[in-house]
């Protein structure tokens, strides 16, 4: 198993990047991660070994760059942080 960074669009052209973990194999990986976001109505356009930032033009506006991506790991990070009302 290794990381990926996968590159979904969807039907309005809505393009989204996950980092995920598949198979070493590419074209297992391939047809994991597809499936992974198929029923969200997203398909799997690009798939690149390890995890990477990824940067569209509308993010560069500004002169501001981000990773779109910041949120959904500060959720992940305070979904498994101990409560500290516990104990």
């Amino acid at each position: 198993m290794m990381p990926y960074t996968a590159i979904y669009q969807n039907s309005e052209g809505k393009i989204t990047r996950y980092t995920a973990t598949a198979s070493n194999d590419r074209g297992k990986a391939w047809a994991q991660l597809r499936e992974m976001k198929e029923n969200e109505g997203e398909c799997l356009i690009l798939l690149v070994p390890g995890d990477h930032p990824v940067v569209q033009y509308e993010d560069t506006l500004e002169n501001k760059q981000i990773d779109l991506f910041d949120n959904l790991v500060k959720d992940m990070v305070d979904m498994f942080s101990p409560d500290s009302s516990v104990g």
